[in-house]
């Protein structure tokens, strides 16, 4: 399998398993690594993964915050 078809596997799985989609903040990663976070994050139970994916939707507003404001 190419990495994008993993990468579209994978968010189907995701979405079925979770029933929400797959959150990253992907600001300074690359694809390797979000490709390893998706493989890991699929093994959460459901509880942890929500959490998770909240840690990330906040990771996500610091970033667009600090580009807005223009904080290092």
């Amino acid at each position: 399998k190419n990495e994008l078809e993993e990468f579209n596997q994978l968010n189907i799985d995701y979405e079925k398993k979770f029933k929400f989609p797959f959150i990253i903040a992907v600001k300074e990663k690359n694809k390797d690594e979000i490709l390893k976070s998706f493989r890991i994050r699929m093994n959460n139970d459901y509880q942890k993964e929500f959490e998770e994916g909240k840690k990330q939707v906040m990771r996500i507003a610091i970033f667009r915050l600090n580009e807005i404001f223009k904080i290092n």
